[in-house]
């Protein structure tokens, strides 16, 4: 919860910095079951039997859907960037490692503490 906590105020200042408005990130996966996991690998190529969901050290970000809360609009290229630089940040000081996942359209992020 702390990292994901960082993720979000992280976004959001760089949100405010670059004079854009309020957008709250979606988590799309967090802790899975081994039922869910045997489910999810038969329609999910990247899902694997012993995943880190089922550790409670990981989580999914979307990167290409926000919620908009307030403020001036922003393009999701726009969000998608920020949103990357500051997981790249966490990823650089140590904090987690990070998958970028193109079919799934997310960030699979693990916390490293």
């Amino acid at each position: 919860a702390k990292l994901l906590k960082k993720i979000g105020k992280g976004f959001q200042k760089k949100l405010h910095k670059h004079h854009m408005g309020e957008y709250k990130i979606i988590v799309t996966s967090v802790l899975r079951t081994k039922d869910d996991v045997r489910k999810l690998m038969k329609i999910n190529k990247n899902a694997v039997a012993n995943s880190a969901h089922c550790h409670a050290t990981t989580f999914d970000i979307t990167y290409r859907r926000y919620k908009y809360v307030s403020g001036p609009k922003a393009s999701a290229a726009q969000l998608k960037y920020l949103l990357g630089e500051t997981v790249d940040e966490l990823r650089s000081d140590g904090k987690c490692l990070v998958r970028y996942e193109t079919n799934q359209t997310c960030l699979h992020i693990t916390s490293s503490k």
